[in-house]
């Protein structure tokens, strides 16, 4: 009688989808950011799974499933444990309504904050690069602009800035979302599926056609001196989006080759009991993950660090304040290769300040960023690079691939700029952190 029960309420496929997918949000919780991009993201989703039925059971999002699973273990990274319990809620829509194509995998990348963190991250450098290209341009076209990095000082001494918006996350995870709608539009068109290299070079064009759209957009927005937070500036923007990013992108992709998929046919029922156990495994393997990762996170070297004259306090995963009566630093853990880097202007972002004026500056043979962080009206002065006891950098390239020795984010704040410099030049001469290959 009770294994009769249980097989009533555990049968209906609809039950196990439901539950996957409430388990996937679950487990996921402290990681997924909600946003504009994850509303626009499930708003097309019912566009996005087209199912293809077949009589015989498509393996691909098991195998993807249990991939990055592994992965997820080995390098302890949220994003492939988030990708892992994506391509296993696919599976599950393929194992009772059919094949699905690739797009729901780099759809699960699009709306995963992984692209918010490779955004925020690598658009710091690209920002500075562009703004520095419309300066030459502009002046090329008569206009008289000097570049201080992320700002425009006019002939008539009136600074310009430019919109953090510029090369940012809304219009990347805009982009790459529309982009997605527009291959999966052309798939019910055609009937056929997107092969997983071209799809790849879709989003790659995507990407090239975005930076192109920002950087015209930030002309634009220089020649008529088009503020930001006013309709002109938003107007700007949408129009550089639509007319250089995603009218290009919808034309180029109606000539993306589709390939055949095999003729439909009936699916039989099939038994669930085998797809509630892989949900036990997956739940118990994200357990596991959350024990090996919080473990894993310990940086003992900056836990026993000490600076004289400075009062240490320990902040949430795993940073360190050191605070005397003019200074505020903070030392972040040790950072992997192929990991996001703690970046200052996320961190106080998320802190409720706005970061402005930033440029990079060199101190000898070692470079800094530094820049001026506005809340209300309290203004502060910060200065940030990455430290790995012999390289002092605030190139991203350049400290992934010296990540021999681990680096940690140096972040110094005072009230003036002549005490901020002041221990910026002396904590680059004498390094914060001596570290060993094998101390985190």
């Amino acid at each position: 009688m009770l294994f009769d029960s249980l097989k009533k309420y555990l049968v209906p496929k609809w039950v196990l989808l439901v539950t996957c997918l409430l388990l996937f949000v679950l487990v996921n919780s402290n990681y997924i950011l909600f946003s504009f991009q994850i509303l626009l993201g499930v708003c097309i989703l019912p566009f996005l799974i087209q199912p293809k039925p077949q009589a015989s059971i498509s393996w691909r999002y098991l195998v993807l499933a249990c991939l990055f699973l592994a992965l997820a273990m080995l390098f302890q990274l949220k994003v492939l444990l988030f990708v892992s319990w994506g391509c296993l809620l696919a599976f599950v829509i393929a194992y009772f309504w059919g094949t699905l194509g690739y797009l729901p995998l780099f759809f699960l990348l699009a709306i995963s904050p992984a692209l918010y963190y490779v955004v925020q991250i690598f658009s710091f450098p690209i920002r500075l690069e562009m703004s520095k290209y419309t300066c030459y341009v502009l002046n090329i076209a008569g206009m008289d602009l000097t570049y201080k990095g992320s700002y425009f000082v006019r002939a008539n001494g009136v600074p310009f800035h430019i919109d953090q918006a510029c090369v940012g996350l809304n219009m990347y995870g805009t982009g790459f979302i529309a982009a997605t709608l527009i291959m999966a539009y052309r798939e019910k068109q055609t009937g056929k599926h997107i092969s997983f290299h071209f799809i790849v070079g879709s989003y790659l064009l995507m990407s090239a056609l975005l930076l192109i759209s920002n950087f015209v957009r930030i002309c634009t927005l220089v020649m008529f001196h088009s503020l930001p937070n006013t309709l002109s500036h938003e107007l700007i923007g949408v129009f550089s989006f639509v007319v250089y990013s995603l009218l290009p992108f919808y034309f180029m992709s109606r000539y993306v080759p589709v390939k055949e998929e095999n003729k439909s046919a009936i699916i039989h029922k099939r038994p669930v009991l085998g797809l509630w156990i892989l949900l036990l495994v997956w739940l118990v393997a994200s357990y596991g993950f959350g024990l090996i990762r919080d473990s894993h996170r310990k940086d003992i070297l900056l836990e026993k660090l000490t600076i004289t004259g400075y009062t240490k306090t320990p902040k949430e995963d795993g940073v360190m304040e050191f605070r005397n009566d003019s200074l505020l630093i903070y030392i972040k853990p040790a950072i992997r290769a192929f990991e996001g880097g703690h970046p200052p202007q996320i961190c106080w972002k998320a802190s409720g300040f706005d970061l402005c004026d930033f440029y990079e500056r060199t101190n000898k043979d070692h470079s800094f960023m530094m820049g001026t962080l506005k809340k209300g009206d309290k203004y502060q002065y910060t200065a940030w690079w990455y430290d790995n006891g012999t390289t002092r950098t605030v190139h991203e390239w350049e400290w992934r691939k010296r990540n021999a020795l681990p680096f940690r984010v140096i972040n110094v704040i005072a009230l003036d700029t002549n005490t901020l410099l002041q221990a910026v030049h002396y904590f680059q001469e004498n390094s914060l952190v001596q570290t060993e290959p094998d101390t985190y």
